[in-house]
Formats: structure tokens, sequence, C-alpha cells
């Protein structure tokens, strides 16, 4: 959607940076989908916890996930949601017969 509205209106630094997002995140699947549980480089690093930095980065993730997806869930349905009621608004103005105002 953002590359499509980029190509329409023109590059802007915002679509700029989010298209590099939605590619880095794509570019992450897909070595994603070649990683092996299995391997000797699928090991953990070990969790030291030592400096505050390091609990917020090791331990705060694993301990808020579970209480958090659910939320997060319902709120990317409702954003799905949203947006294919805003794409249909936008189909059935585009098709919809003109008025003589």
């Amino acid at each position: 959607m953002y590359f499509a509205d980029t190509l329409a209106a023109g590059p802007r630094p915002v679509h700029l940076i989010l298209s590099a997002l939605l590619l880095s995140n794509f570019r992450a699947t897909w070595i994603a989908a070649k990683w092996t549980p299995g391997s000797e480089e699928a090991t953990p690093p070990p969790r030291w916890g030592d400096s505050w930095t390091d609990k917020f980065g090791d331990k705060l993730p694993v301990w808020l996930w579970p209480k958090v997806r659910y939320i997060y869930y319902v709120l990317s349905v409702c954003y799905f949601a949203l947006l294919a009621i805003g794409l249909a608004v936008l189909v059935r103005r585009y098709f919809a017969a003109p008025t003589d105002l």
C-alpha cells in the first residue's frame, strides 16, 4: 500500500523510510525461513542481565509478550478491518455514478 502510494504521489521521506522498513521485514522473514533449529548456530546466547539495559532487552520481552499478545492480535484484527472498510469506501466512491452538483 505504501509502495503504491509512493508511486502515485512521488517519493517522500516518510514513505521512503516506511518502504525501507517493510522491505527489511520482508528480508528478515526470508532469512528466517532458512533457519534450522537443530543447528549449532541456533543455540541462544546466555542471558546475563548484568545491567539495566541487559535486563530490559533480554528479560522484558520474554516476560511481557505472553501478557500482551492477545491485545496485539485484537488490535491487528481491528487495524486490518478498518483498512478493509477504508478500501471498500474508496472503491465504492470510485465506481459510483457521478452526481451533478
